[in-house]
């Protein structure tokens, strides 16, 4: 069976540790670019897919936090971590040429932010600098997923101000068409509205769970039944846009941009058997 490797920019946040874990799960081996590159000690994703996933407690040993704290570098496959500055073309460009065996690509680079100019460089350059290196070095690749958001400001005007968030909006937008009409048929958009979970945020030395379901999964179990868009679209769980990020770079998921309705179409579909059991068991 031929290898899947899978570049994973933005990993090491929100939407991106989701990806990893379901990634690994699924069997892919994946590199993971990120500014920071090794996550933070103490950080969940460190904690669970890391440890998990290269470490394993040794079978007769009783001691897990000794286990815990065993060097987990370097680190063999199936994962990787690299720093990188996607905004910068030349590091993405090579980066893209150091990985020739690379079958897919997911991007999970965004900042919600007022600052206009660096949410147009986050959201916007460093995904313009993907597209443009896959159109021109990563001939190999057989699918880019972007992960966008639904334009709220087309309904609501106002939160496309420039005094609010004209910068995220737009940036997503040249993002977008960069994906659309440089990779054609190898481009996947997922636009998702408001995404709930437990986001870790670092306090001190460690982490604190921000539980956004406790608004997200309400709105949505209310929205949900109404079947409209805009500001109405429902929010979605985390693990739901993570699932239809992967089950998306399959070769035989569609292409195109794919809002909340087509989401749920991909994911209700047979869930994908490929090197599940395998992955699981490691």
């Amino acid at each position: 069976m031929a290898s899947r490797k899978l570049l994973l920019f933005g990993g090491t946040g929100f939407v991106g540790s989701r990806v990893l874990y379901k990634a690994l799960q699924r069997g892919w081996k994946v590199t993971c670019a990120s500014r920071g590159g090794l996550p933070p000690v103490g950080s969940p994703l460190l904690d669970e897919a890391v440890l998990r996933h290269h470490h394993p407690p040794e079978e007769n040993s009783t001691d897990v936090a000794e286990d815990a704290t065993r060097q987990i570098t370097p680190f063999h496959s199936p994962l990787e971590f690299v720093s990188l500055d996607a905004t910068s073309r030349s590091q993405v460009f090579h980066f893209i040429e150091d990985n020739p065996d690379a079958t897919a690509v997911v991007s999970c680079i965004g900042l919600l932010t007022r600052d206009h100019n660096e949410a147009r460089r986050v959201c916007g350059d460093a995904n313009v600098n993907i597209a443009a290196a896959l159109y021109e070095r990563g001939k190999g690749v057989r699918r880019m997923v972007l992960v966008s958001a639904e334009p709220y400001h087309e309904a609501l005007p106002v939160l496309g101000s420039r005094w609010l968030l004209k910068g995220y909006f737009y940036g997503k937008k040249i993002a977008e068409r960069a994906v659309l009409e440089n990779l054609g048929d190898r481009g996947v958009v997922l636009r998702p509205g408001f995404i709930y979970g437990t986001r870790y945020v670092p306090l001190g030395e460690g982490f604190v769970p921000l539980p956004l379901w406790l608004l997200g999964r309400p709105l949505e179990a209310v929205l949900r039944p109404l079947h409209r868009g805009g500001i109405l679209l429902p929010p979605v769980d985390v693990d739901f846009v993570a699932e239809a990020a992967v089950r998306a770079i399959d070769a035989d998921a569609p292409v195109g941009v794919m809002d909340y309705a087509k989401m749920q179409e991909l994911c209700a579909e047979s869930q994908p058997r490929e090197n599940t059991t395998k992955a699981e068991q490691n």
